[in-house]
């Protein structure tokens, strides 16, 4: 069984905030306990609040584990997009092992090239071995070189690990947004989450992780929406600085083209540049310009010494149309879908950014969901499932519970449902003895003490019936899906879950 529910929240103060947190949480979560949580929060970043806002889930919930941390915005499936919330995720398996780890002085330890002892460590101190499918990582927007990052975790792990997740911003109010293009995101002042076994961290300069290891699969889309304008142009470059296109200083070359880059009020936004790698995806990279150097520069990242470049621009429709084209790709029941928008698709979609929610509620309709808009997004690339630092994207994983092999696919009626079946008549049929035993008694509390019977049995049932709810309703769509016939009662597993709590309430009478 893998779980996902996902809920949000608009309060300002922290103890109201973890109230319908906890209390939406609930009410999806019915007798369900989380182990794993991933809470983002878009709002002035205030460490006491967000550290109480930590202890009050990991109060609700004991033993969870929640790592997380700041967004420009986002959404979750029964919210639209909010500027100014918290979302939070919580993830329940008993097929599924969810291991949280955390690394502090990140840029410190990515300069230093020892990133990969710290990653290995904490590895071998949760004994991962070489079987997680999954690495969710978050990190601090800081002087990090983020291929470098991806790169090295990436190393590390199984090829057919994923490696996903998004990069930490500030706090931009409405104006910020606005004035977007013209301001350059400061270092620092981004804050990542962590809690575990009671102890809050909300800090900078810190990566988390979250593995998934276990019966999942994963699909998953990368999505730009950036046009390409085709013209390639040789580029040399030192670090994360540009120093040459087409043989020519860069502003030398975007001046007179006419470049939108080169102008005093350029839009860095609307007109990042394209790079092309011999082996590579071609990928985007916000450039920025430094009037005093006059140096135009990236951030978060390193420039490849010799490439090519072209140029790109946005429009509202292309972008959604890419959006909704990878989610067409990754579209069917999933259990979770987690996505990683870059911020500027904000900026671009201004008051249609709410589109993106609604192309996913009419593909993941059934299915929890949540969104970041984040600094940087970490995903597959394109073409392989090797990771590495996207920029202006949206990345897509959808995880989904394996089912059974396909040769007891084939039958599933006659095993698993006929064996439950079997199992709870013969029950039935011992019960229904000893209930004409004790009912022939005078005896007043044998009566009594079969009342009692009946209860627990019933509670035991219920709970045996519960555990097998997921299969039960896989074998069931399975079924009806093979003969091509609709299902005459929701065979969903919540739906199944439901109706077994109804089951269980009716036999608490008898205890």
């Amino acid at each position: 069984m893998f779980k996902a529910i996902t809920a949000c929240s608009t309060r300002t103060c922290s103890k109201d905030i973890v109230l319908d947190l906890v209390g939406k949480s609930n009410v999806k979560l019915r007798h369900y306990r989380p182990s794993v949580g991933i809470l983002y929060a878009s709002c002035l970043h205030d460490n006491k609040k967000l550290k109480d806002i930590l202890k009050g889930i990991s109060e609700a919930f004991p033993n969870i584990e929640i790592i997380g941390g700041t967004v420009i915005g986002g959404f979750t499936d029964d919210s639209k997009y909010t500027k100014d919330g918290y979302f939070l995720c919580l993830l329940v398996s008993d097929s599924v092992t969810f291991i949280t780890g955390r690394i502090k002085n990140l840029s410190t330890l990515i300069e230093s090239n020892s990133f990969a002892q710290n990653f290995r460590k904490l590895l071998k101190e949760n004994s991962l071995g070489e079987d997680p499918v999954a690495c969710f990582i978050y990190s601090a927007y800081s002087n990090v070189d983020g291929d470098k990052l991806v790169d090295a975790i990436q190393e590390m792990l199984p090829e057919k690990c994923l490696v996903f997740g998004g990069v930490a911003t500030p706090y931009w109010n409405e104006q910020d947004i606005a004035n977007f293009s013209q301001k350059v995101p400061a270092i620092n002042g981004t804050l990542v989450f962590f809690a575990k076994n009671g102890i809050i961290h909300v800090e900078d300069d810190t990566l988390v992780c979250l593995f998934f290891r276990g019966n999942i699969t994963i699909k998953y889309a990368v999505s730009y929406g950036w046009s390409d304008l085709g013209t390639l142009y040789p580029c040399r470059s030192d670090g994360s600085i540009l120093i040459e296109i087409d043989g020519k200083k860069p502003h030398m070359f975007l001046s007179e083209i006419k470049h939108p880059l080169s102008l005093k009020e350029y839009d860095h936004t609307e007109y990042s540049l394209w790079f092309h790698v011999p082996g590579k995806d071609p990928y985007i990279r916000d450039i920025f310009y430094d009037e005093a150097t006059e140096n135009y520069y990236i951030q978060n990242s390193t420039l490849p010494s010799n490439c090519h470049i072209s140029f790109s621009f946005p429009t509202k429709e292309k972008i959604l149309d890419e959006f909704k084209n990878c989610l067409s790709r990754i579209e069917g029941h999933s259990s979770l879908v987690i996505t990683t928008t870059c911020c500027t698709h904000q900026v671009v979609l201004e008051q249609d950014i709410n589109r993106e929610y609604t192309e996913m509620v009419k593909i993941f309709h059934e299915t929890p969901f949540i969104c970041g808009y984040v600094f940087g997004e970490f995903g597959p690339s394109i073409t392989s499932r090797q990771s590495m630092l996207h920029s202006t994207s949206s990345i897509m994983c959808c995880f989904q519970e394996e089912n059974i092999d396909s040769n007891e696919k084939n039958e599933p009626l006659t095993n698993f449902l006929n064996e439950i079946i079997s199992e709870q008549g013969d029950e039935i049929k011992s019960l229904q003895k000893q209930l004409r035993f004790f009912e022939g008694s005078k005896n007043n509390k044998m009566k009594r003490l079969t009342e009692d019977c009946l209860g627990i049995l019933l509670c035991l049932s219920h709970k045996s019936l519960s555990g097998h709810a997921e299969r039960i309703s896989s074998f069931l769509k399975a079924y009806y899906e093979k003969n091509g016939i609709d299902p005459p009662y929701a065979i969903s597993r919540n739906r199944v879950i439901e109706h077994l709590s109804d089951l269980k309430n009716r036999s608490k009478k008898f205890k």
